[in-house]
């Protein structure tokens, strides 16, 4: 019958068209694999050429590389750095920390002692930004202010982020006031920073907490 035929007719008009969709849909996952993988092994290619600058002979810097990744707690951090890798944009700060403690790592004579802390350092690492790691590394550069009110709590001063944001944000006005927001939140959620009142005055110092010295001495 003519009903059938539609129906037939519709039918198969479908099935191209959900067909159509599932190839479009299949190419375009593959495409974002292979875009991935090249963006994945970039950052592992600038990571590795970053490691090796920071020794005078490369065969060096390999052989170091070779005895750390053939040790199981080495295997393990390798692993972390590379979850980090993954996890980020291509970014030069990124790279930079993480080169400074693969260098570390591989250095170590007995990895096992330098396990724990590493894995810290690691955990510390990625839950921050880009940003904050370099504000870290920049800490030596970073600006004291004054707050008109002070809400103190023992000898730690309370509610500081904002001003330490319009701080910073006016000795590097390349920066993006709202990224800067998000960098002091992080490192103050992550209890690696704490402010000060210098000499009970309205002048203050944002200073690294103990965990905040131990993560600055670690990928510096």
């Amino acid at each position: 019958s003519s009903k059938e035929v539609i129906g037939e007719s519709i039918k198969n008009g479908l099935s191209i068209v959900t067909g159509g969709i599932s190839d479009c849909l299949f190419e375009i996952t593959s495409w974002k694999s292979t875009v991935d993988k090249n963006m994945n092994d970039a950052k592992k290619a600038l990571l590795m050429a970053e490691y090796l600058n920071k020794f005078d002979s490369i065969e060096y810097g390999v052989e170091k590389l070779k005895r750390v990744v053939s040790d199981l707690y080495g295997q393990t951090l390798f692993s972390k750095i590379d979850s980090i890798l993954e996890d980020n944009p291509l970014d030069e700060e990124v790279i930079k920390r993480l080169s400074n403690i693969m260098k570390t790592i591989s250095e170590s004579e007995n990895l096992e002692s330098i396990f724990t802390s590493s894995k810290q350092v690691l955990n510390l690492i990625e839950n921050l930004s880009p940003l904050s790691l370099y504000m870290l590394g920049d800490y030596s550069n970073w600006p004291s202010f004054e707050m008109p009110a002070l809400i103190s709590m023992g000898s730690f001063v309370n509610g500081f982020e904002s001003h330490f944001v319009e701080a910073y944000k006016n000795r590097n006005s390349s920066i993006e006031k709202n990224v800067i927001e998000t960098a002091v939140s992080e490192l103050s959620s992550s209890g690696l920073i704490v402010a000060q009142n210098i000499n009970e005055s309205n002048v203050i110092r944002v200073m690294l907490t103990n965990t905040g010295v131990f993560l600055h001495d670690s990928i510096s």
